[in-house]
């Protein structure tokens, strides 16, 4: 069981998200944009991993998790990015940052799959 911040801007994405994490028995802590997310983790604590959308208005997943790795604790925070968008353009920078991405739309198995795979890496690198 781990604690994750699941973020996305649609409702929906949202709920599955944390639906899916809490039946893979995990504890989750939603938010629905980058800053949510930041004051959430403001008053919940630290968490284990991320699962964020890439694409959000405002603050994007990676903006999200580039300065929440800033803080003290989290400067190696595993992180999942699920995105509808092509990898392509975006692969080499977040491979970078040591992030998994998980297309859009996803089957839960998947999700979970990459949460475990996610946390593995997370404790290596």
């Amino acid at each position: 069981m781990a604690r994750i911040l699941a973020v996305d801007d649609d409702p929906d994405m949202l709920d599955l998200l944390g639906d899916v994490l809490r039946v893979g028995g995990h504890q989750v802590i939603t938010a629905d944009s980058g800053p949510a997310a930041t004051a959430a983790l403001a008053s919940d604590g630290p968490v284990e991993l991320i699962v964020s959308d890439v694409s959000m208005p405002g603050m994007s997943g990676l903006e999200l998790l580039v300065l929440l790795r800033q803080r003290p604790g989290l400067e190696r925070l595993p992180a999942i990015f699920v995105t509808a968008l092509p990898l392509s353009g975006v692969l080499k920078v977040d491979l970078q940052l040591g992030v998994l991405y998980l297309n859009k739309p996803f089957d839960a198995s998947a999700l979970l799959d990459a949460v475990d795979k996610s946390l593995e890496i997370g404790h290596v690198w």
